[in-house]
């Protein structure tokens, strides 16, 4: 089954109660704001993504996805896939 890219917030809504297995990752930088305003404010089922934890540190860019292997293995230190 193809997934969107992305979604919107009814979409999501039915897709947490039908208990899809999959999870939705909510990605936060500094900037953005912190754990605390994750945890008052997230959406169920959603796993804190810290972008700033996961992101490709030799780049020019900031906040680039980092390799594969490391993506994977931040994903499993989550428990969002195993």
């Amino acid at each position: 089954m193809k997934l969107p890219s992305l979604v919107s917030v009814n979409w999501l809504a039915q897709a947490i109660l039908k208990a899809k297995p999959w999870k939705s990752l909510s990605v936060i930088h500094s900037a953005m704001g912190s754990k605390k305003d994750f945890i008052e404010s997230h959406i169920p089922s959603a796993v804190y993504f810290n972008i700033d934890e996961c992101c490709d540190m030799a780049s020019a860019y900031p906040h680039m996805l980092p390799s594969e292997k490391r993506f994977a293995e931040y994903l499993q230190h989550l428990g969002t896939i195993s």
